[in-house]
């Protein structure tokens, strides 16, 4: 498991500071964007794998800094440079949609000391930063 990264807090600005609080522990993973129902296509998270173990040929995935914020909150940071506009203007543009439902996997719940958690279909606040997206989801 990787320490805290200085250059996370650093990099937000103070809103999402204020927000987010002490970011716990953050990983590296790759995120699928998508819904599961849907083949990975549409808005949402389809999966998250450990960083570079992605087997999926044709998935389009993006990676990612995981942490687990104040009140079990997840944030993911996504580098605006691993998105295309096109991307950026579907899933990040002042909000992130999640329209099904996604469960956490295990290992990631587990690497983040988070419990079984599933994030909910709904929308999720988006800070769109000098050099990347922050999405904070709020897990059940």
């Amino acid at each position: 498991m990787l320490q805290s990264s200085p250059p996370l807090l650093t990099s937000l600005n103070h809103s999402s500071r204020q927000v987010i609080g002490k970011l716990v522990s953050p990983i590296q993973a790759d995120v699928v964007l998508g819904q599961v129902q849907k083949n990975c296509t549409g808005h949402g998270i389809c999966r998250i794998i450990p960083a570079g173990q992605n087997e999926c040929q044709k998935c389009l995935y993006i990676p990612a800094l995981l942490s687990r914020g104040m009140s079990g909150m997840l944030c993911i940071r996504f580098e605006k440079q691993q998105i295309n506009r096109k991307m950026a203007a579907y899933h990040f543009n002042g909000y992130f949609l999640m329209a099904s439902a996604f469960s956490m996997p295990s290992w990631l719940c587990r690497e983040l000391d988070m419990g079984v958690k599933i994030l909910k279909a709904g929308k999720y606040p988006v800070f769109d930063e000098r050099s990347h997206f922050l999405v904070l989801f709020s897990p059940d």
